[in-house]
């Protein structure tokens, strides 16, 4: 009975120490995508105003699924911001706790790709010097957010950092795996 109620013991403080810590981030080239990469200070922050046609026409300029591929660095387009005119057909909240919408051409209505807005409340995102921002812009998301994953029909204005990603049948992937990820800001018209 000893040996028990000390292992529970022990399994109650290991549940308190460790049960706070909320290390809920991705794996796949987290550090890119939350901008705590080496190369992150590159990046040119000027934004580049563009389309969701637009950004779904960039040919990769590595493929992001060859297993030769160095997951840790930013390539091509990943050094530059995008301010991406769009709908938002929907969102879904990640297990991660990112926010992922599915944006929406504003002149072709078949042509999606992905954005994300991460969570502040990982202990990794929490370590990003934009998790400030990343905050912030969650906070403006959710004033539009509707009943069912729907997310009200105006146009925004999306800003973050391009970013190419793994296709593997996320709602809204683009054919080219192309994402703004991280959503560093977000303005309804």
């Amino acid at each position: 009975m000893k040996k028990y109620l000390k292992s529970l013991l022990v399994l109650s403080v290991l549940i308190i120490v460790f049960g706070f810590k909320n290390d809920c981030g991705g794996k796949e080239r987290w550090s890119v995508k939350i901008l705590t990469d080496k190369e992150s200070s590159k990046i040119y922050w000027l934004p580049k105003h563009t389309t969701v046609k637009a950004l779904t026409e960039l040919v990769q300029p590595y493929p992001v699924n060859n297993k030769k591929f160095d997951r840790s660095v930013r390539f091509g387009y990943e050094f530059n911001v995008y301010e991406v005119y769009c709908k938002i057909r929907q969102y879904i909240r990640e297990d991660d706790g990112d926010y992922h919408l599915v944006l929406v051409d504003l002149s072709d209505t078949t042509l999606t790709m992905v954005g994300e807005i991460p969570n502040p409340d990982c202990d990794s995102v929490s370590k990003s010097k934009y998790a400030k921002g990343f905050r912030e812009t969650r906070n403006e998301f959710e004033k539009h957010i509707l009943p069912k994953g729907k997310v009200s029909t105006e146009t925004f204005i999306i800003t973050g950092v391009c970013f190419f990603d793994f296709i593997h049948g996320q709602k809204g992937v683009a054919k080219n795996g192309v994402e703004i990820h991280p959503i560093m800001d977000l303005v309804k018209l």
